[in-house]
C-alpha cells in the first residue's frame, strides 16, 4: 500500500444525510454555508466539537474573517448553535450543534407530507365530483357539491365508499343524493 492510499484511509470519510444534501437550499443555506456545514460536520464526526477557525479557513482556502461571517450567518438562520457543555469535573467546553438544522428539516418534511396529502385529497375530491357528473349526466348544483363536500370533510367517508354508494344508487336507477346519503349511513 503506498503512502497516498494510507493517508486517504487515515483521513476517514464524512457521512452526510442525503436529506440534508437534497434540501439545504430549501433550508436557506447558501453553497458556501453548506460547504462550511460539511467541514464542521467532518470535525464533529471525528469527535472535535469546536474546531479552530484557522483550520477550517485553511481547508476552505478563505480568510478566518470569512469563516466567522459564514458561522454568524448559520447562527442567524437558526441552522447552527453554539452550546456550552459542562462535563462531570465542572469544566465548560463549547460545541457546535446542528440541532436547529435537523428541527428545520423535520418541519420541512412534515410540510411536504401535508402538501402531498392535500394534493391527494384534492385529486380524490375531483374524482368523486367527476364520477357524479358522469353518472348524473349533468353538472352538479352548488347544494349537491356542498353535500358531497360534507361527506368528505365532516363525515370523513373514504373516496371508495362514496363511489361504491354512487354505483349502488346508479344500479337502482336512483340519481338522488339523499338516496346515496342513506346508503352511506
Amino acid at each position: 500500500m503506498d503512502s497516498t492510499l494510507r493517508e486517504f484511509l487515515r483521513q476517514g470519510n464524512t457521512v452526510i444525510s442525503n436529506l440534508v444534501l437534497k434540501n439545504y437550499k430549501k433550508l436557506g443555506m447558501t453553497d458556501t454555508e453548506f460547504i462550511l456545514y460539511l467541514q464542521l460536520n467532518s470535525y464533529l464526526q471525528k469527535g472535535e466539537t469546536f474546531p479552530e477557525l484557522e483550520n477550517i479557513a485553511k481547508s476552505l482556502q478563505i480568510s478566518v474573517n470569512d469563516v466567522y461571517t459564514q458561522l454568524h450567518n448559520l447562527i442567524e438562520k437558526k441552522i447552527l448553535k453554539i452550546e456550552t457543555i459542562v462535563n462531570q469535573q465542572g469544566q465548560k467546553t463549547d460545541s457546535y450543534s446542528f440541532d436547529f438544522l435537523y428541527q428545520k428539516l423535520d418541519s420541512l418534511i412534515d410540510e411536504e407530507k401535508k402538501e402531498l396529502l392535500n394534493v391527494s385529497a384534492e385529486k380524490d375530491r375531483q374524482k368523486i365530483f367527476n364520477a357524479f357528473q358522469v353518472e348524473f349526466g349533468r353538472d352538479l348544483s352548488p347544494i349537491e357539491l356542498e353535500m358531497i363536500n360534507d361527506w368528505i370533510e365532516e363525515d370523513k367517508y373514504k373516496t371508495d365508499l362514496i363511489l361504491l354508494a354512487l354505483r349502488e344508487a346508479v344500479l337502482s336507477q336512483a340519481y338522488n343524493l339523499k338516496y346515496i346519503d342513506r346508503i352511506l349511513l
